[in-house]
């Protein structure tokens, strides 16, 4: 190896060992942000992977409801319900479709050996679901045994849970207190990156014996299973949706609920992105999550760039003298490039070596906050590697490359005087300095705005005044058939407990209503459909959650035809139906409206926040349609909530023996409403936090170079008699400049991005000025702070010993 190549290697190392200090920060920055940006492009990775392990991946389609813009519910047109016999009308008219299978997830009850199992990932399907989809079967044969009812396979998992080391298959198992399941075969466990989330599977001859008739499972009006078409090799989805438009044409019933819908197919590998369609059983993620976190990491990488490109240029002034040296004993541009931007590499490969470090620490708790099975393994796997390496490689060169073309076009004398300053006396980076800064400033003070929003609007869901009580009340989901049926013996004995304030049972609770159907009234337009939600309650249910009647009466047991045919109906509804006094008007969901309006409701949110207040009627049950009751309310004292829901649970134990009836809190149910709006905020608030570290170590870094730099001036400003709060407020007034630069821009853009996300919020609270302001004085806090202190340290320095110095 020749004398220049080997000083060309052992040069950056030699010179990246001496800075010390500006070295240790510059890679604590960059590991940072490599960290970030490696957990940003694992979490990625895994939500892309979902259902691409399947052979038929490429070919396997599932088929969704559309309904018309018009019948809209919960906010969407989409629904992943179809009904079951589509899959034969499928396969005889559709020639394109190869294989099509139906399932329905639900949830059972089992009992082995004396012990009761909740379990919710049960699936019925047809035989060919284990041709369609890869789920490899240890024992048994799915195309034969699934054809058989009550036939079940179970996973590994499973297998292990209940029936330990020993054999399974053969083994019986009781569900739901009444049928009987023989294992048949075993499966391997589904794969967490599936849409699919189940653990046993049995077929649709079980599902017609459970059901008691297969006419009603079959019934064309009966939307309540998934189902997965199968096209040959070469066939195009947009083709088939035309023919699944004519299939629903001939098929649905001449009805109003039906006009207008159609069927249209859904990629396998789209499932996941899909976003959030109606009565979708899995845990749908939604596409532009993944914007969002790319874009987050793709801020953060520029954060990183900006930093360590003005760390970069600001230590390269330093090194004038050298370069200019280097040049006159014969050093050419190119060699001076490649030397920087080596020695820009070097700490740019020390950051990632620091990063990988950071990951394997972090990356379980990192795992724990996004729900996915994120392991360290995955960084090795696939093209994972060649993109680290790729985004290492780039962010040195990207942020080496500037300073060294910059220091390589000066001429040598230049370069040893260290004279850097254009005619006006600026040094000629100062304002790519500043336009760096000002962007940086500008991440910080959005991503700080943002932040305020979303925790306001978080804090405006969980405070708004709801009309109905939410506080101190347990929810008691019925399982049990018998209680569903006729509750009230349980409801009695918790009456008898002095600790329980009262009681009331519903089929739906008052912030989750979820039944609508079409509705018909005295004098309603015959082009009009009314979409109309629906719950059915007992007599105490308004008093029990303090609903307001603002005209009419409530449900009493004095008045029969209460439970038969009358109904109290919210403002909304009354102001569909129009009229001064809707009390007394013919209403109900039959084109021969029966029943009547007894009272009007004040409205209240019984939907997510997100969505305006719908029309609601509301029966008392038991009626035709709500005859069986799904929850119970149990309002109990204040502070006694621990040992009410010990005394609920031990009562149902004892009251329903072979069902699992879980207790838990209203206010707990409503918040969970919003855990994606939580999540969001905290990976907003964490992305926040991260930019203004990287911030906060750039401008470090790039503060004590210029401090350094201004060393003669400052200690002139002292002999002339400027005391240190003069000099620090001099660099005060550089910083506040270039940060209102920041506002100019970041104001707006924040006000459009936010106002814009609050768009999907019926209800949703206002951009306050206040955040911006907050904003804003924290990024100028941390930026001051930080020069501040170098400044402070220099201005402590003898002016005279400075003087002499330079």
């Amino acid at each position: 190896m020749s004398e220049w190549a080997k000083n060309i290697l052992t040069l950056p190392l030699r010179r990246v060992l001496k800075q010390g200090r500006q070295s240790v920060m510059s890679v604590i920055g960059l590991s940072v942000a490599i960290a970030s940006c490696i957990l940003i492009m694992l979490y990625i990775s895994y939500e892309l992977s979902y259902d691409r392990y399947h052979k038929n991946a490429r070919h396997v389609y599932r088929v969704l409801t559309e309904h018309p813009a018009g019948s809209a519910y919960l906010g969407k047109n989409l629904a992943v319900v179809t009904p079951a016999t589509l899959k034969d009308a499928i396969l005889n008219d559709i020639p394109e479709a190869e294989r099509a299978c139906r399932c329905k997830l639900t949830s059972v009850t089992f009992e082995y050996e004396s012990i009761l199992f909740a379990e919710k990932g049960f699936l019925f399907a047809d035989a060919d679901f284990l041709e369609m989809f890869t789920f490899p079967v240890f024992s048994g044969n799915p195309a034969e045994d699934l054809k058989e009812p009550f036939s079940l396979f179970i996973t590994r998992g499973m297998a292990l849970k209940y029936f330990g080391n020993h054999d399974p298959i053969g083994k019986s198992i009781r569900a739901d207190n009444k049928y009987v399941y023989t294992v048949k075969g075993v499966m391997e466990d589904i794969p967490l990156n599936s849409h699919f989330k189940f653990d046993f599977l049995t077929g649709f001859e079980t599902l017609f014996r459970v059901s008691g008739r297969r006419e009603e499972v079959e019934r064309w009006p009966n939307f309540s299973y998934l189902t997965y078409v199968q096209l040959s090799e070469g066939s195009a989805a947009e083709n088939i949706n035309h023919d699944l438009q004519n299939l629903a044409a001939r098929y649905l019933p001449d009805e109003p609920f039906f006009k207008g819908t159609k069927w249209v197919l859904q990629p396998l590998k789209k499932i996941h992105l899909g976003g959030q369609n109606n009565f979708d059983p899995s845990g749908q993620s939604d596409v532009r999550y993944i914007f969002l976190v790319a874009s987050i990491g793709l801020i953060i990488f520029l954060i990183a760039c900006i930093n360590y490109m003005n760390m970069a240029t600001a230590r390269s002034f330093s090194r004038g003298r050298e370069i200019g040296i280097m040049k006159v004993f014969g050093s050419g541009r190119s060699q001076t490039v490649f030397q920087l931007i080596a020695e820009s590499l070097l700490l740019s490969f020390g950051g990632l070596i620091a990063a990988l470090a950071i990951v394997s620490l972090t990356l379980p708790a990192f795992a724990g906050f996004t729900d996915r099975h994120l392991t360290y393994g995955m960084i090795f796997r696939n093209s994972m590697p060649f993109l680290i390496m790729a985004m290492t490689i780039l962010l040195g060169i990207l942020a080496g490359l500037f300073p060294s073309l910059f220091m390589s076009s000066f001429n040598p004398l230049r370069l040893i005087k260290e004279e850097f300053t254009d005619i006006s006396g600026k040094r000629k980076t100062g304002f790519l300095k500043n336009v760096l800064l000002v962007i940086q400033h500008i991440i910080s003070i959005v991503a700080l705005i943002a932040t305020f929003t979303m925790q306001g609007q978080l804090r405006y869901m969980k405070n708004k005044d709801q009309p109905f009580d939410s506080e101190n009340i347990l929810i008691i989901e019925l399982k049990d058939p018998d209680l569903r049926k006729n509750p009230f013996f349980l409801i009695n004995e918790m009456r008898n407990n002095p600790k329980i304030a009262d009681v009331s049972a519903s089929n739906s609770l008052p912030h989750s209503i979820g039944s609508a159907g079409y509705a018909y009234w005295d004098g309603k337009p015959d082009e009009l459909q009314a979409s109309v939600f629906q719950v059915g309650i007992d007599t105490n249910f308004l008093d029990f959650y303090n609903l307001d009647l603002i005209s009419g009466r409530g449900f009493s047991k004095a008045f029969r035809d209460d439970s038969l045919n009358n109904f109290i109906i919210n403002e909304t509804a009354a102001r569909l139906i129009g009229g001064d006094d809707p009390p007394g008007k013919r209403f109900g969901f039959q084109k021969q409206a029966k029943g009547r309006i007894i009272g009007v409701v004040k409205d209240f949110n019984f939907q997510s926040l997100k969505l305006p207040v719908e029309p609601l009627a509301i029966s008392a049950m038991p009626t035709k349609q709500f005859n069986l009751f799904q929850y119970i309310s149990v309002k109990v004292n204040e502070g006694e909530i621990p040992e009410m829901k010990l005394f609920l649970s031990k009562l149902l134990r004892q009251t329903s023996p072979s069902y699992l009836n879980p207790v838990s809190l209203l206010s707990e149910r409503i918040e969970n409403m919003y855990v994606s709006e939580r999540r969001l905020t905290e990976i907003i608030m964490f992305s926040t936090v991260l930019a203004l570290v990287l911030s906060c170590l750039g401008q470090y870094s790039l503060s004590f170079y210029t401090a350094q730099k201004r060393t003669k001036e400052m200690a002139i400003r002292k002999i002339s008699g400027a005391g240190t709060g003069s000099v620090m407020s001099l660099f005060g007034k550089e910083i506040i400049k270039l940060i209102l630069i920041a506002v100019l821009i970041a104001g707006p853009v924040s006000f459009l991005l936010m106002n814009k996300w609050l768009q999907n919020y019926a209800f949703r609270t206002d951009l306050k000025p206040s955040y911006l302001i907050l904003s804003v004085l924290i990024t100028m806090s941390i930026s001051i702070a930080v020069t501040a202190y170098h400044i402070y340290k220099l201005s402590r320095v003898n002016p005279a010993e400075t003087i002499r110095h330079e």
